[in-house]
């Protein structure tokens, strides 16, 4: 069975790095065809903490990060 990991923007590990850039694990990206009034209320909700990124890791995957550090 594997476990997957859940990463919340908060915890840490949320973040990568190269060096140079730093980077979120997730994000959101809404299309360019999503209806205006649509991206108001996804922006209002983002906002008010409503919506938040979450990243998911097959546990095995984040032990062999973690050992890279």
């Amino acid at each position: 069975m594997k476990k997957i990991k859940m990463i919340l923007q908060d915890d840490p590990g949320f973040y990568i790095t190269d060096g140079m850039t730093v980077s979120g694990r997730a994000g959101y990206m809404i299309s360019p065809d999503c209806p205006p009034e649509y991206k108001t209320v996804i922006e209002h909700a983002w906002r008010q903490g409503w919506i938040k990124p979450v990243a998911h890791m097959l546990e095995s995957e984040y032990m062999w990060e973690k050992l890279a550090e």
